[in-house]
């Protein structure tokens, strides 16, 4: 065990999609500072998602300057990332970017998903990364340079996803852990290694892939150069954290199959650990945190995203007050959401914004909303995207249910969403079960905390990290009367609302991307 010093801190970064968060915790779990810098989403042509991944580095630079304004650089026992996943960037030999990362949100690469199912299958690519043959996947997006740039591939030295570039900035390695890594879907999962059938298909060399290391497990030390730009201490130890789900599974105790990890975030992810190699439509298998096991994720790709779409297109009156007042207008809307009644009059929304993955597989799907009336209001409809993403959660969920044979009992909630009270009553009462929020809502940022304490030696597993350094805020549980409302709803409409209208909300995605 290590030797615990008053005064000794965590740093834990959650480099997401739209912003990277610096956050520093003590040894139980106190949040002692945070930071935060936003990254803009490149998005110049329709269905294409980018970005700068030298401004992953500014923004965790500026990050980490403003957190060691109020915690001392000497205090810093260890730092471990928490990463968006799928995206990666070309790096030549001089470990530069050769073009914009491709983000996991991208969705170019329709018709190198129906290649890839060609030359593989779809079943043989799933059985071998655990990952539905979807626009998400890395692979897929590797597959569309292959085809469309491929002088930049044979220029490529390493092709490294945003913790493995983030690790090599700060310490000179290029390492991602294997609960993050395996978000490309270059990896044969059940065996943690490179995949010589998938790395041959898209004409890739295994020594082009990043080192891969355990969770918890040191990548290197905090080089002088970093730490000229950083603020850090020279030699400050860097630990390997994950993908941002996986860690986020780690940060709200959810730990096994008895809890539902729920990420509220820019896409929604939720899932249970499994000790078993599972794979099922109904969700896509990470590689797990904890030692031996594996997370079975289902994710709606259109989460806190739509929302902010919503406030973007639809409430521009509402974010103009909210500025006068100082407040966000999601609070705004919330205030209008909660005078409307559960089921939203008969309106039901359809979260699939940007495709659905689970069940259905279905990159060119869209959003449907159904049941308009001149009684329906804009609170009505932002209602109606929260509990459209309940809905879809129900859906997906009692089918991961099925294949892992185990019910969850409870659900841990998190992400930006989890403030939102609203929000957490519905999802309470539309899967009728108690769902806990935790002390903060930087979850995925306390579970790379939780993994750096464990790999620095503070703990003697990731385990006993995870309980001392969680704790619960506030607990929901089912309104009865809700609860039989959609019930109903559920039952008589949202189950069968995809499969009898998704086919057109399909030709009318294609018809948007002029396919068709």
């Amino acid at each position: 065990m290590a030797h615990r010093t008053t005064g000794d801190v965590i740093v834990s970064v959650d480099a997401g999609t739209q912003s990277t968060r610096g956050i520093a915790f003590d040894l139980t779990g106190n949040l002692i500072a945070e930071s935060k810098a936003n990254h803009p989403i490149n998005m110049h042509e329709l269905g294409w998602a980018e970005q700068n991944p030298l401004q992953w580095w500014s923004a965790l630079c500026a990050c980490l300057k403003q957190l060691l304004q109020v915690v001392p650089s000497s205090n810093v026992a260890a730092l471990s990332i928490a990463y968006q996943r799928e995206t990666f960037v070309l790096l030549d030999s001089k470990a530069k970017p050769l073009r914009p990362a491709i983000l996991w949100l991208d969705q170019r690469a329709l018709k190198e998903v129906e290649k890839l199912e060609n030359l593989l299958g779809a079943e043989k690519f799933h059985r071998i990364t655990g990952k539905q043959l979807d626009t998400t996947p890395s692979s897929v997006k590797l597959l569309w340079i292959r085809d469309h740039e491929p002088d930049l591939l044979r220029r490529t030295w390493k092709i490294a996803d945003v913790g493995s570039f983030l690790h090599h900035k700060l310490t000179g390695e290029i390492a991602s852990p294997v609960a993050g890594a395996d978000a490309l879907a270059c990896m044969d999962l059940e065996k943690k290694v490179w995949s010589g059938d998938i790395l041959d298909l898209l004409g890739i060399s295994d020594k082009a892939m990043p080192e891969l290391v355990e969770c918890g497990c040191e990548v290197g030390v905090v080089t002088d150069e970093a730490a000229r730009q950083t603020g850090l201490k020279p030699g400050t130890r860097v630990i390997a954290g994950g993908g941002d789900g996986q860690v986020f599974a780690v940060g709200c105790r959810a730990l096994d199959s008895s809890t539902l990890a729920t990420n509220l975030g820019t896409a929604v992810t939720f899932g249970v650990h499994s000790r078993s190699y599972l794979t099922s439509a109904y969700f896509r298998t990470m590689a797990g945190c904890l030692p031996g096991t594996f997370l079975c994720e289902s994710v709606l790709r259109s989460g806190s995203q739509t929302i902010s779409w919503f406030v973007n297109s639809l409430a521009q009156q509402e974010a103009e007050v909210a500025r006068l007042a100082a407040v966000s207008p999601e609070k705004l809307l919330e205030q209008e959401a909660e005078r409307v009644r559960p089921g939203c009059d008969g309106l039901i929304t359809v979260p699939h914004w940007r495709g659905v993955m689970m069940p259905y597989r279905d990159p060119g799907a869209r959003g449907i909303t159904i049941g308009w009336s001149d009684y329906h209001t804009r609170g009505h409809f932002f209602r109606s995207i929260l509990e459209g993403i309940a809905f879809e959660i129900r859906l997906v969920e009692s089918g991961l249910a099925e294949a892992v044979a185990k019910r969850p009992d409870v659900i841990h909630v998190g992400g930006g969403g989890a403030a939102s009270r609203l929000w957490c009553n519905i999802i309470s009462n539309v899967l009728g079960r108690d769902v806990v929020t935790s002390a903060t809502h930087e979850n995925t940022a306390l579970g790379a905390a939780m993994l750096a304490a464990w790999g620095a030696g503070y703990y003697e597993s990731l385990e006993e990290a995870s309980t001392a350094m969680f704790r619960s805020n506030e607990v929901f549980r089912p309104d009865q009367m809700s609860k039989l409302a959609y019930d109903s709803l559920f039952n008589n409409v949202y189950e069968e609302l995809y499969r009898r209208v998704g086919d057109l909300s399909k030709i009318l995605g294609s018809f948007a991307l002029g396919l068709s």
